[in-house]
């Protein structure tokens, strides 16, 4: 069931134009008209059309996206894309797969894993942060008392107190 904000949202423009960010509600402008073509980004078609190969754990091509008896679960990707990540990248892509889904033979919905370490960059992004903050050290700790009850900084509000007499 529809609340009444997202009745009263959709209520603002005609059928076929959404509302402007920013404008004042059934004022000149505030509706625009929508855009499907650019808002489906996606094409299924061209998705078919691209060769599809899969690859192996040392990141050789294997040929076309289909598993040969005895192998591992493959990791497919478009031929473009796999050339365009290199012998290294292919490999730690076909090694993350076959870490994530090692039983070749198991049945159910496909496990997908992604490409890139998509858990690297965000790892390597915060430690970047990190670095940049100075409140770390080289190895990743907290230079600061923080949470280090241990640490000569850390006062109680009486002996705090007692310092501003």
């Amino acid at each position: 069931m529809k609340s009444f904000k997202q009745l009263r949202e959709k209520g603002k423009c005609w059928a076929g134009y959404r509302p402007v960010p920013g404008k004042e509600p059934y004022s000149p402008g505030s509706c625009k008209k929508e855009d499907i073509e650019n808002e489906i980004k996606e094409d299924l078609r061209q998705w078919f059309k691209q060769k599809w190969v899969r690859m192996d754990t040392k990141g050789n091509i294997k040929g076309d996206c289909a598993r040969e008896p005895g192998e591992g679960k493959p990791k497919c990707l478009p031929q473009a894309k796999a050339h365009s990540i290199g012998k290294e990248g292919r490999a730690a892509a076909a090694q993350r797969k076959r870490r994530e889904d090692p039983n070749p033979d198991r049945h159910g919905k496909a496990i997908n894993v992604r490409t890139e370490g998509a858990a690297a960059a965000i790892a390597a992004a915060t430690a970047i942060a990190k670095k940049k903050s100075g409140n770390y050290d080289s190895e990743g700790f907290r230079k600061t008392n923080y949470k280090n009850p241990n640490h000569p900084n850390i006062k109680s509000n009486a002996e705090r107190k007692r310092e501003k007499k």
